[in-house]
């Protein structure tokens, strides 16, 4: 028989999970946790130079999802910026200024790391599926 889990009603997270993630708050006032169960460390104005983590899980499942559709074209053909070098907290770091991204990947005071990547994966595809066609039209020219 499955366990039942008593959910916060806050959070939807299991009460154990919510009150742990409460305490670490309130003791670092760096790790939050919002109405809608969604932890942030530090935020726009103070937030952390690194997270660091050996593994980084984006959740996918097709279930959790609703509306799943194709990207339109022009969600595709945006054009993105140069990366950038700059420093921030003593650190001279390498990244993207957020107003010149497109807004697709654009969030509150940052950007979205999950749809730049998915942009980047589409341009790679594309490119790909290009220079297939040249070796095939290099291979047709060499006969």
């Amino acid at each position: 028989m499955p366990e039942i889990r008593e959910t916060d009603s806050e959070t939807g997270l299991s009460v154990d999970v919510a009150r742990r993630l409460r305490e670490l708050e309130a003791r670092a006032r760096v790790i939050k946790l919002d109405s809608e169960g969604r932890v942030s460390i530090g935020d726009a104005q103070d937030f952390p130079l690194e997270v660091v983590t050996a593994e980084l899980t984006v959740v996918s499942r097709r279930g959790a999802k609703q509306n799943v559709r194709a990207l339109e074209e022009r969600d595709l053909e945006v054009q993105l910026p140069e990366p950038k070098r700059y420093e921030i907290g003593g650190k001279t770091l390498i990244g993207f200024l957020e107003d010149e991204l497109p807004e697709a990947v654009r969030t509150e005071g940052g950007y979205s790391l999950i749809a730049l990547i998915a942009l980047l994966v589409h341009k790679v595809n594309r490119l790909e599926r290009v220079v297939q066609e040249l070796r095939e039209i290099h291979a047709q020219r060499a006969e």
